[in-house]
């Protein structure tokens, strides 16, 4: 998927530190689906994702709004602009990375990740059609997350023979 228009970005790709219901909008009320691909700790997969979506003309959002947090991920994802705490409303064909910190609170100042903290990421896509079902090309991990989004979709209707989904 191309993402602009006339050489100018029509779909963004945002770098969020949570998700919230609340960036679907009042203009989107209504259904969603919404599918969820866990990076782990791993933000090279990540860095690979934000750097084919800018490659494809998304516009980039860094929407991190908590410093600690963005110094933290910037400095695991090198060339990213710095965070800035911005209302993010989703439209057709945005794309996010949540980077959920997961660990003791971070002091003021943190650049890096104290003991036993990890920052996890995930891919998260609003599916727009009936289907729950993403372009292959969409992105460098589209085919292995409609392989295992078929298979989720198999094991929820009780198909025994097909239960790993992760």
């Amino acid at each position: 998927m191309n993402a602009t228009t006339d050489g100018k970005p029509c779909a963004r790709a945002y770098l969020v530190n949570a998700f919230s219901l609340n960036m679907f909008g009042v203009v989107q009320a209504g259904t969603h689906q919404l599918m969820f691909w866990p990076l782990g700790s791993d933000f090279s997969q990540a860095a690979e994702n934000i750097d084919e979506w800018q490659k494809r003309g998304f516009e980039l959002v860094n929407a991190i709004g908590h410093q600690e947090t963005d110094e933290i991920v910037r400095s695991q994802i090198p060339g990213l602009p710095k965070g800035e705490r911005v209302s993010v409303e989703l439209r057709s064909f945005d794309r996010l990375i949540v980077a959920q910190y997961t660990g003791p609170r971070l002091p003021e100042g943190a650049t890096k990740l104290p003991e036993g903290a990890r920052i996890n990421y995930w891919l998260v896509w609003p599916l727009h059609n009936s289907e729950a079902s993403m372009p292959e090309d969409d992105c460098t991990l589209g085919r292995n997350m409609r392989e295992r989004g078929e298979r989720y979709k198999r094991a929820s209707k009780g198909d025994t023979q097909c239960t790993d989904v992760t």
